[in-house]
Parts: structure tokens; C-alpha cells; sequence
């Protein structure tokens, strides 16, 4: 069975225990060996498991912890082979006479230690000599960190550590720096209904600060049903701004005219706007026609008593991308939501195996649940929200056991992918959604199956 054991300042791994069957027997072995030192030895004698049957992972830093869950895949490190060889007649302990080694010592008092005169030694033979020894391959596996992270599925708090001979990276979330991969459209109404309660002033003020949040790189189509700003092109959100000044009311709800023509690009959204009922019939089959020929995202926002709840519903590419404002004056905080739900999330991914050298990578070797309560450990570093490692291997959701890590592109924490569902995933924390896809590059704390934001 393969082991893994958790000392204060080192992770050692041990390939194969063969038929050593407590800890106590595997520590002798270890010890007699010069593989642990005496303080090492210490750690195991006083978590009180000496007696305790041989399993997985012991865990001699956290040895009182509640919730500690060892992953379920084995480390691969040490071996003991078996031997013809007899051992000699007693083997010499510490506190015996011509020991060059000094006695173990517990506790404040300095008492010696002595181990019985006999001990029952593990059914695998040692052999006697160092140059007969079997080949030994030990595995200090580097510094111990753990992360935080939440479970996408229950939205329950936990912390894996991982251990690593690598240093972590240290990030930025560079937001402008993110390209965007889709142009934004914006479909608004212009009919004459848009001046009864200045509906025309709430909007230009709401879809101004909407273009406020954007990054200077996006790209944005403004379009109007009366054609009055019609396929409009900017190349970011100031040029988009200026177009919006010359947004003027006048005329009929034009929806089909405006669907019919529409110049959309593979992936782009758009943001349709109206506060009434279509005048020239219903634009439902083209907006399917567009939905499938380019995959375009429809988010539909409808305003006050007199707009079509249902045909807007019907556009929306899902239930989530229909908004509706009880009045114009809360248009503002409705686009604004619809900006996070478009943020441009940083992708992590899977990193295939030839790519691994050019990465940071990582393993973890435990989580447990999280405790606020709990006072943070001397030997372990806790990464910062700007660092990580491009990859974790053996990571899994001490919650839901999920093997997928994402992180969200919007408010930046860490989490598992249990919670996804088609492909999609919504952030426990700030409830906006992802998509999830498969990258060949990792960035940010994460690695493993990609999170990036939904266009």
C-alpha cells in the first residue's frame, strides 16, 4: 500500500509498505534506516496512532484535526523489498550501550525514552548491511500551502493542501488585458412610447454606465428598430458612447425589420431592449434562425406594464438572459447586472502532459473542512488571493469529491466544478455565470478543467 506521511516541516511519500501492518513497525523501519530523524519519530510516537492500523495518508499536523479527508489516490516513493537475508540477533536501539546516536527525548522534562528491550519487529526482514539495502526512493515532496476554495455544488467553505517543490506564482488580474472574443450589440427601442415617463433618459444613462464597465479592447454594433443608429460600429466603449448621444425616439416598434437586419458575428450577444409590443409582427423565428446559424447569445430586457413579457421571454437564449424593470428608473441597475454577467473570466485548464515543464505544478495531499475558528499553522504558507499553481494534481472537493477546478472570473474565488451543469456553472459567491471549456494553458490559482466568462 502506498503512504503518505504529514510531518511539521516535510511530506514524505512510501511506495510500498508491503506486509507491515501498524505504524509503529513502519517508524522503526523508517528510523532504523536514517530515513526519519528522532524528531520525526517523536511526531509519530506522540500523535498516539502507533497502535493503529497502517492507512493512506497520517496526518501528524493536523493528527487532532476534524474533517481532515485524504485524497483517495496513492503517492508513489519508498520501497521495502524483502530480503533472504536474517537480521542480526538484536538490533541496537538509542538507548542502548555503543549507540552513536543520541537518545530520543519527550516533552519539557527531557526524560529518556528507552524502548523495550524487545520489540516486535516488522514480518519484513531488514537487511543488515547498508550496501544490501533495497533501492530506497524518498520523495520530499517540498513546501506545504494550502488554498481556499468553495464547493460549487453545496457552496460549502473548504482547504486543500498541496505540497509543491516549486515556488507558487504570483498573478494580477489584468481585466483590460482580456481579449474579448465576441462583439456586444446593443438593439435598443426608439419608438415614440420611449419619452412617456422619460424612459429615453433612463435608458441613455443605464446603457452609458453599462459601456462605463466595459474594457477598452471590446468591441459593440449599436442598432435602433426605427434605423435611426443601425449597425453602428465602435471599437470600445467611448466610441460606443458617442454613437448613444445621437439616440433620439420617433417612430414604430420595428422588431421584425430589426432582427431581419441584423449583421452578427459567431459568438457575439445581443442586448435587446423595448418597452412595447412588436408593430410589424413576431421576430421569434429569426431570432431562433440567428440563435443557431451563429450561436448569438440573446439577453432581452423589458420595461414597464405594456411591454410583451412572453415574446421577450421567448427571445432570451435562457431563462436567466430575460431581465424586466417595473419602471425606467431601475434600468440602470438592471444593465449594470447584466455587465457582470458578461465580465471576460480568465481561463484555467487542463495542461497536457507536454506542456507541463513550462508550468507550476502542484499536488495535493489532503483537505479538510474550513474553520475560521482555528489558528493558522507555522508550517504551512497560505496562499494569497494572487498566487498559485498552474496545476494541481490528485486535487478533489472535499465536499463533493468533484476532480474539476474553475475559478470565477468575477469576484476571483477558487472552486470546484460540481456544480456544473450543461456546460455552465454559477459562482456560489457572487452568482454570476461561466461557461466551462477545455484550454491547453492554465492561469491564476487554478489548473484542471476551465472556467471562462460567458459570452
Amino acid at each position: 500500500m502506498a503512504v503518505t506521511i504529514l510531518f511539521a516541516n516535510r511530506v514524505l511519500e512510501i511506495e510500498d509498505t508491503e506486509d507491515l501492518t501498524i505504524w509503529v513497525e513502519l517508524f522503526d523501519m523508517l528510523y532504523d534506516f536514517d530515513v526519519i530523524n528522532e524528531n520525526e519519530y517523536r511526531e509519530g510516537l506522540n500523535s498516539g496512532k502507533f497502535s493503529e492500523e497502517i492507512s493512506i495518508v497520517l496526518d501528524l499536523k493536523n493528527s487532532n484535526e476534524v474533517g481532515v479527508k485524504p485524497n483517495k489516490t496513492g503517492p508513489q516513493s519508498i520501497t521495502f523489498k524483502k530480503t533472504d537475508k536474517q537480521p542480526p540477533a538484536k538490533i541496537q536501539r538509542e538507548s542502548e550501550p555503543n549507540s552513536s546516536r543520541k537518545p530520543i527525548t519527550f516533552g519539557k522534562t527531557q526524560t529518556i525514552v528507552e524502548p523495550p528491550s524487545v520489540i516486535k519487529k516488522p514480518s519484513v526482514t531488514p537487511p543488515t548491511s547498508r550496501s544490501n539495502i533495497p533501492k530506497i526512493i524518498v520523495r520530499n515532496t517540498g513546501e506545504l500551502y494550502q488554498m481556499s476554495l468553495i464547493c460549487s455544488k453545496s457552496g460549502i467553505k473548504w482547504i486543500s493542501t498541496i505540497t509543491s517543490s516549486q515556488k507558487p506564482l504570483n498573478f494580477a488580474r489584468q481585466k483590460n488585458s482580456i481579449k474579448t472574443q465576441f462583439v456586444i450589440h446593443l438593439l435598443l427601442d426608439d419608438s415614440s412610447s420611449m419619452y412617456k415617463n422619460n424612459a429615453h433618459t433612463h435608458l441613455i444613462s443605464a446603457v452609458s454606465n453599462f459601456l462605463e464597465q466595459r474594457t477598452s479592447n471590446e468591441k459593440f454594433k449599436i442598432h435602433s428598430l426605427n434605423n435611426g443608429l443601425f449597425n453602428k460600429v465602435a471599437t470600445n466603449p467611448v466610441g460606443a458612447k458617442k454613437i448613444l448621444a445621437k439616440y433620439k425616439p420617433g417612430g414604430w416598434t420595428n422588431m421584425c425589420g430589426a432582427f431581419s437586419n441584423l449583421k452578427v458575428g459567431k459568438g457575439d450577444v445581443l442586448i435587446f431592449f423595448s418597452d412595447g409590443v412588436s408593430t410589424d409582427g413576431n421576430p421569434s423565428s429569426i431570432a431562433s434562425k440567428l440563435k443557431i446559424k451563429s450561436n448569438l447569445r440573446i439577453i432581452s430586457i423589458g420595461c414597464g406594464n405594456h411591454v410583451d413579457k412572453v415574446l421577450m421571454k421567448g427571445l432570451a437564449s435562457k431563462i436567466s438572459d430575460y431581465h424586466h424593470a417595473s419602471k425606467p428608473s431601475n434600468l440602470l441597475e438592471i444593465f449594470s447586472n447584466v455587465s457582470k454577467s458578461l465580465v471576460q473570466r480568465q481561463t484555467v485548464a487542463e495542461v497536457s502532459t507536454k506542456s507541463k515543464k513550462n508550468v507550476s505544478i502542484a499536488k495535493q495531499i489532503s483537505s479538510s473542512l474550513f474553520d475560521a475558528s482555528e489558528p493558522e499553522s507555522t508550517s504551512v504558507q497560505k496562499l494569497g488571493s494572487n498566487q498559485g499553481f498552474s496545476v494541481i494534481e490528485n486535487f478533489e472537493c472535499h465536499s463533493c469529491s468533484n476532480m474539476k477546478r474553475v475559478v470565477c472570473g468575477s469576484c476571483g474565488d477558487n472552486l470546484c466544478g460540481g456544480g456544473i451543469k450543461n456546460s455552465e456553472l454559477e459562482c456560489p459567491t457572487c452568482k454570476v455565470s461561466c461557461q466551462i471549456e477545455i484550454s491547453d494553458s492554465a492561469i491564476g490559482r487554478v489548473g484542471g478543467v476551465a472556467g471562462k466568462k460567458k459570452s
